[in-house]
């Protein structure tokens, strides 16, 4: 249910499609971003607009994977390597996989794509406790996932979003 063309950051729109992505219990929830990552609103190496789209997804639970796909016009500058920087740090905040190998432009999409398809292939919940934030809309805390087996790798998000009192179910047992 993308929105294309209605905002000239991709990063807006991914903030956007969160925002307006209805909760769901224990669904998997997926975002597949195919962009250069460059941000005409905010060009900067600071960008308020990845920093609150990286929020954003924490905060919604959902993974963000990417694929770049360079632009002509800033390849292989300073500005090219800041939007693919952008894009990696919104995908690995989100727990998502980052499928593009350096800052060309792909031939094709499909071994994307599989790739994306083996990954979401082999994903596995993870429920863990953790005490209740006391302030009322929640709050997210640093999150890491490790194992004891070698050559393992493993991908999170950095934050998980603690909900607050004001997030409980009616009839849930945990303290308030």
């Amino acid at each position: 249910m993308g929105r294309q063309g209605e905002s000239p950051s991709v990063y807006l729109s991914l903030s956007d499609l969160v925002s307006h992505w209805p909760s769901s219990g224990v669904a998997r929830r997926e975002v597949l971003v195919i962009a250069s990552g460059f941000d005409p609103l905010y060009p900067g190496v600071e960008d308020p607009y990845a920093e609150s789209t990286i929020d954003a997804t924490e905060r919604a639970g959902i993974n963000v994977h990417t694929i770049l796909v360079p632009s002509a016009r800033y390849a292989e500058t300073f500005r090219d390597d800041l939007s693919e920087g952008k894009l990696i740090q919104v995908t690995t905040g989100a727990g998502g996989q980052v499928l593009f190998d350096g800052a060309f432009v792909p031939i094709s999409l499909a071994p994307f794509l599989n790739q994306l398809n083996v990954v979401l292939k082999n994903q596995y919940l993870l429920t863990f406790a953790i005490d209740r934030d006391r302030k009322k809309g929640g709050e997210l805390r640093p999150f890491r996932v490790q194992t004891e087996e070698h050559s393992v790798k493993l991908y999170a998000a950095k934050q998980v979003l603690v909900p607050g009192p004001s997030q409980l179910p009616p009839n849930d047992p945990l303290p308030r």
